[in-house]
């Protein structure tokens, strides 16, 4: 972040719960230990997200296509990127192991010139 860059945030979650048993869950596991966030970024913009949990979680900070930007393993309390953004949007995906449950708060902001 620059001397004279600014903070936008674009995505923000407090005490969210993952891992809880759902037998309906789409990933098959009957847990509800993964989750994806859109959000809104413009082109050209340094994207990082900060997580604080309870339990160890990973982080990944994706493209609008799904690949992969920048991740982090294992956090309880970290920051994840600088990664260039791409436009229209991008995507937060939060995971837990199976079994495993954790309350987690998040922040995704840009660096804005």
């Amino acid at each position: 972040m620059g001397i004279f860059s600014k903070r936008e945030t674009v995505f923000e979650a407090s005490d969210v719960r993952i891992g809880e048993v759902d037998p309906r869950n789409e990933t098959g596991t009957g847990y509800r230990n993964i989750l994806r966030f859109d959000y809104p970024v413009k082109r050209h913009r340094q994207v990082r997200a900060h997580v604080e949990s309870d339990a160890p979680i990973d982080l990944v900070i994706a493209y609008s296509g799904g690949k992969m930007a920048a991740h982090g393993e294992g956090l309880t309390c970290g920051d994840v990127g600088p990664v260039e953004s791409e436009a229209p949007g991008m995507g937060l995906i939060v995971g837990i192991n199976p079994g495993d449950r954790a309350t987690f708060s998040v922040t995704v902001w840009t660096d804005r010139p």
